[in-house]
């Protein structure tokens, strides 16, 4: 199925929703924790690509069409907002911008705002993300080392149901971005499966693929097939007749 421009926005639109949110109250203890210069190593520990749905990927996302699964690549830090003495809505948070540059210098993307956030007052962050802690489709994470948020919903399109899993994680002690993962799913295979992780010397460049569920019917449908034809030849050695007699019957 090919995908037009108009339906990828609303598919777009439908599953990253950055809304300009008041909060409840504009005092803030944000920080940078990162410098200009700073520089941090990725990996594509996973690439699962659909060509024909590559037009769903984030544009923050979108350099992993060019790259293969086990690439790795820096980002580095080239500028960071000016952080306001208050913050009233979610679109006056400071963004920092990052260059993602391959190991040969080939430059990957060259604006990336997806890369640091601000630290040190992650409950000001939750807030800005107007989530009820109820929602069955939005969990924020919220460890020692880290803070980040999974959403994880369905849509559709062209009567068809998708499944998609969206999942950032920020290092709490200097607001990089450590995972992210973006699946898109139907009928129980991956169009999109996208991990990208921040990479320290002897970390997997590749994790291991996930077992799709086409493959557990398949291994369960030759299962099926191996215990009659067992039983079929277990019947065989106990009966005068031949095999294709049984088979026939």
């Amino acid at each position: 199925m090919k995908l037009n421009g108009d339906k990828n926005l609303l598919v777009l639109v439908f599953i990253v929703v950055l809304t300009i949110t008041p909060t409840m109250s504009n005092a803030h203890s944000f920080v940078w924790g990162v410098d200009v210069g700073d520089t941090f190593t990725y990996a594509l520990q996973r690439k699962v690509l659909d060509t024909n749905y590559a037009p769903l990927l984030p544009y923050w996302m979108s350099f992993v069409t060019s790259i293969d699964e086990g690439t790795k690549f820096n980002a580095t830090i080239k500028e960071m907002d000016e952080i306001p003495e208050t913050i009233t809505t979610s679109d006056q948070i400071p963004l920092s911008h990052a260059v993602l540059v391959l190991e040969d210098n080939t430059t990957l993307l060259a604006d990336s705002t997806a890369f640091a956030i601000l630290i040190g007052d992650w409950e000001f962050h939750g807030e800005l993300l107007n989530f009820s802690s109820d929602d069955p489709e939005r969990t924020i994470i919220d460890t020692d080392e880290e803070w980040g948020l999974i959403e994880d919903s369905a849509f559709s399109l062209g009567g068809q149901i998708y499944e998609y899993l969206f999942e950032w994680r920020y290092e709490k002690s200097t607001g990089t971005l450590a995972y992210s993962r973006y699946r898109v799913t139907t009928l129980g295979s991956d169009l999109i499966d996208i991990i990208i992780s921040q990479w320290h010397e002897g970390d997997p460049t590749i994790l291991p693929r996930e077992i799709q569920l086409i493959t557990v019917l398949m291994v369960a449908l030759g299962m099926s097939v191996g215990v009659i034809i067992a039983i079929l030849v277990y019947r065989w050695a106990k009966t005068p007749r031949g095999l294709a007699a049984e088979l026939g019957r």
